[in-house]
């Protein structure tokens, strides 16, 4: 290996970390239920689920016992019970109950993500827990506005997530790539101004006919 590939990169590709002391848009409110949903988030698979309250838990998806997806069992009130030897786990992640025996041992847990609803988003930490500050989810509260017109989805694509963020973030692309829809060449000519906001940045472009495109970068 020559001293090019051992060098840490200056920017961003496919060899850069994840970053886990951030919070990650885990889904959509409406998506999120009383069934026993799965969702990867940094290469680690994680249930998501409704507590009765209507607040959300968020455990890992693999019971410490034999690797179970916890997905695959069912949920009791708030606990979540494996489908392989029906060990009970509480929405801590702590387990509460082994069907074949009486105690239950100390370090018998899943770990338990913090977890954060702002409609229409269900945020989630995957990093340490003390560090998880509620105060720095970006602010969305106008998607759910009802003067504002939005539309949710997904789409899957084969691709490193560096490379889908510098395709975002990259809008002047937009005319020749996805054509007149998008503003057609007044799009790239039209004025642009950025603003930051803390750790955010918004860039900002007006066409003639009033219509305005905005990214965000937070």
């Amino acid at each position: 290996m020559n001293r090019v590939e051992t060098e840490r990169p200056k920017l961003a590709d496919h060899r850069t970390p994840f970053i886990f002391n951030e919070w990650y848009v885990a889904a959509l409110s409406s998506e999120v239920t009383r069934d026993l949903m799965a969702r990867t988030f940094l290469s680690r698979s994680v249930l998501l689920y409704r507590k009765l309250d209507g607040s959300v838990a968020a455990i890992r998806n693999r019971c410490p016992h034999r690797s179970f997806p916890l997905a695959h069992g069912t949920l009791d009130g708030d606990d979540v019970i494996c489908g392989y030897h029906g060990l009970k786990f509480g929405s801590s992640g702590r387990c509460i109950e082994v069907p074949s025996q009486d105690s239950v041992p100390a370090a018998m847990k899943v770990q338990a993500f913090p977890i954060v609803e702002r409609p229409p988003f269900v945020w989630i930490w995957m990093g340490d827990p003390a560090l998880a500050d509620p105060a720095a989810i970006p602010d969305h509260h106008w998607l759910s506005a009802p003067d504002y017109a939005a539309y949710s989805g997904y789409l899957h694509c084969k691709s490193n997530y560096i490379r889908l963020h510098e395709n975002v973030l990259d809008l002047t692309h937009f005319p020749y790539v996805h054509g007149e829809a998008t503003g057609g060449l007044d799009y790239i000519s039209a004025p642009t101004v950025i603003r930051t906001e803390g750790d955010s940045v918004s860039i900002t472009r007006r066409l003639k006919d009033g219509r305005s495109t905005q990214a965000m970068d937070g």
